[in-house]
Formats: C-alpha cells, sequence, structure tokens
C-alpha cells in the first residue's frame, strides 16, 4: 500500500463511515444476504453490542476507514465459547492491497488473548460467477488457512437467483482436556489491546490535533480500567484526560452528595 495502514478499535461513531464500506456490498452484491442497508442508528447498535464480548476493528488510511472487521458469536450454548464467526469487508477501492489481511492478523492476536481456538467464515459461494457475487473471499480465506468444513446448497435469494453458502474454518489455538476460560472483549487488560491497535500508529502530518473518535476509544479504555481497579499512565494529552475524566467524577460526587443532604 502507498501509505501506512493503521489499525484501531471501532467505536460506535464509525457507523457512518463503516456504512460507507457495507452498503455497496448490499445493494449490488450477494456477498451479504441483506437486502436493506442497516440504519446508521441500527449500526452503531450493531458496534456497541459486538464490543460487549468481541472485538470490532478498523483499518485506516491517511485518516479514512479502508476497511473493517469483527466476529460474532458462532452458537449461543456455553460449549461454543471458544468459537467465533468471523466478517471483514474492505473498501472495493482497497482491494488486494494488503488491507485485509492485516485486519485478520490483528483480529487473531486478540482473540488468542480470549482464549479462542476455533474461527468460522460463513461464505456466500457460487459454481458460476456473476456480476454480482465472485469467489474471491473464498480463495482470500483460503491464502489464510481457512479450510472449506461445508457446503449449504442454494440457501441464499438475491437478486432473482440461488447462491449456495460455505462454512470455511481455521484453528488459531490448541484444544486441550481443559481450557482456558473464554474472557470477553469488555473484560481484556486494557494494556493487551492498546498494545494491539491504535499505539503502533505512526505520526502523520495532522498530529496535535484533537481526534474525536481517538478521545471516544480512550475514555472507553480509561472506563474500563477503572472499573477493574486497575493502575493508569497518562503521558501528553492522556494526563489531561484523565484530569478531566476525574475531575468530571469529582464534581458529580460532590452533586450527588450535596442532592443527598438537601434530601434529608
Amino acid at each position: 500500500m502507498n501509505s501506512t495502514v493503521t489499525i484501531r478499535l471501532a467505536v460506535p461513531k464509525d457507523a457512518v463511515n463503516i456504512l460507507k464500506i457495507y452498503a455497496p456490498y448490499v445493494e449490488n452484491t450477494a456477498i451479504s444476504f441483506e437486502y436493506e442497508v442497516p440504519s446508521e442508528a441500527e449500526f452503531r447498535g450493531r458496534i456497541e453490542s459486538t464490543l460487549k464480548r468481541y472485538p470490532y476493528i478498523v483499518a485506516e488510511q491517511e485518516g479514512r476507514i479502508i476497511g473493517y472487521a469483527y466476529v460474532s458469536i458462532f452458537h449461543e450454548r456455553k460449549a461454543y465459547d471458544w468459537a467465533v464467526e468471523t466478517s471483514i469487508y474492505v473498501d472495493k477501492d482497497c482491494k488486494r492491497s494488503g488491507c485485509g489481511k492485516l485486519l485478520y492478523q490483528v483480529l487473531e492476536k486478540i482473540l488468542k488473548k480470549q482464549h479462542i481456538s476455533n474461527l468460522y467464515a460463513c461464505i456466500a459461494y457460487t459454481e458460476h460467477e456473476d456480476e454480482h457475487l465472485t469467489n474471491d473471499s473464498m480463495h482470500f480465506h483460503e491464502h489464510l488457512g481457512y479450510e472449506l468444513v461445508g457446503t449449504f446448497k442454494q440457501c441464499g435469494y438475491k437478486f432473482n437467483k440461488w447462491y449456495d453458502m460455505i462454512w470455511m474454518e481455521k484453528m488459531i489455538g490448541e484444544h486441550p482436556a481443559e481450557p482456558e476460560a473464554f474472557i470477553p472483549f469488555s473484560e481484556m487488560d486494557v494494556k493487551e489491546i492498546s498494545e494491539l491497535t491504535v499505539y503502533h500508529a505512526k505520526k502523520e502530518a495532522w498530529c496535535g490535533s484533537c481526534c474525536e473518535l481517538r478521545d471516544e476509544m480512550e475514555q472507553y479504555i480509561l472506563k474500563g480500567a477503572v472499573d477493574r481497579d486497575k493502575s493508569v499512565l497518562g503521558i501528553c494529552r492522556g494526563i489531561q484526560f484523565m484530569s478531566l475524566s476525574w475531575a468530571f467524577n469529582g464534581i458529580r460526587n460532590f452533586l450527588m452528595r450535596q442532592m443527598k443532604t438537601a434530601e434529608r
């Protein structure tokens, strides 16, 4: 790729830009079996819901989101805790750029920390490629180590045509007699998350200006650290951010005490 790609956690406000990538897949392809493009509000809800249990990450290039990846629950039953379904979408102008591979590499690192062992990809497939569907996704996953484990014949209908769906599988962990417990993403060590994502970004030309999305992510990480009673070190803007957060909490606690006093 011509310039550096940064991987970071998605935040709900990313919904509008992620939708710009996803909408063409819904409207013009059978890669997604959705018929209607979800609203921004619905998509924000999807991001928020995913982050409670699993990672949701985006790839940025020169400040623009060019791809995203996340995982979802494979099955509700407890015994499936160590298996997830993966999803990835890349801007149509950035395909075959290495962005998708990078997203999956970071995603797998996080999932290993959660003690996930099995990855599954549910992919639309056709024996006869057309304007709405090629088998590029299957070949992409094969290149990254996924193997075909099942085919469902003509189970999806879109654009007046029936399409197959295949399941592909990749193992990223061992299967011991007593596996370590699954760790929900919202309960992961915030230091480990930061080391795997945005904090390896290089300094950009606009460095020094405030990034609203970065601040929202910082707030998410700081809250997670405080909720888990973890030590926090702030550097530069991090100190300012922490000071504001603690000042806000101090004012809020003061007002709560005043309200309780008034009630008496």
